[in-house]
């Protein structure tokens, strides 16, 4: 039986004034610049593993709340994930000056 998750990323850069989360996307975007996660999370999309929506915080933090179908497909992603040279993306979003925050919840 599927065990369905929420996972909750949210994203904060101090000093930051987004008016919106599209803003906090596209200078997340800018300031890493790492194509190849946009890819992956778009293909899983496209397989229906996953639903994203994004939200404003506050002027400084955006986050993002993807719901997985099931347990086995978040860990599918990740394992993916980590090939796709995490450590170099979370340096870059380090000295960019993001930092960032992740949550998993089971959904009952």
């Amino acid at each position: 039986m599927p065990t369905p998750i929420k996972q909750s990323i949210s994203f904060t850069k101090s000093g930051a004034s987004f008016s919106s989360a599209k803003e906090g996307i596209s200078q997340l975007n800018t300031d890493v610049s790492k194509g190849g996660r946009r890819e992956l999370i778009t293909k899983i999309h496209k397989e229906g593993k996953c639903t994203s929506s994004f939200e404003l915080v506050n002027a400084e933090t955006y986050k993002v709340v993807r719901s997985w179908n099931d347990w086995v497909d978040y860990e599918k992603y990740k394992d993916d994930r980590k090939s796709d040279n995490d450590g170099e993306y979370f340096t870059a979003l380090t000295d960019a000056g993001w930092v960032m925050t992740e949550s998993l919840d089971v959904i009952e």
